[in-house]
């Protein structure tokens, strides 16, 4: 049995905040790191990519480079899956970007 490597790589994202003076922490988004996992071949792979912040905020997810070797779902809110095509033996990759917009 031969085992595939899918990496997901996070590096783009969009802040959107609002100005304002005083006092206040700056705003931090925290993003996951980049990931790679291996799966069996014909086996498929689901998760979720979970940013966060230290305000209140809406989080959203898209593909922006998506997988040549299989089907790549995401979800506005984070949650993934993986199928690689039929007796594809190989690496492939995904990249998305995260949209965060301070409440």
């Amino acid at each position: 049995m031969y085992r595939n490597k899918f990496i997901a790589v996070l590096p783009l994202f969009f802040i959107l905040v609002s100005c304002g003076g005083g006092g206040s922490a700056p705003f931090t988004l925290t993003l996951p790191t980049n990931s790679s996992i291996t799966i069996d071949e014909d086996s498929g792979h689901t998760s979720t990519f979970i940013a966060s912040t230290n305000y209140k905020s809406q989080i959203s997810y898209e593909i922006i480079n998506t997988t040549n070797n299989g089907e790549s779902i995401l979800s506005s809110s984070g949650s993934y899956t993986y199928q690689p095509y039929q007796d594809y033996f190989g690496l492939d990759n995904l990249t998305n970007k995260d949209h965060c917009i301070k409440s």
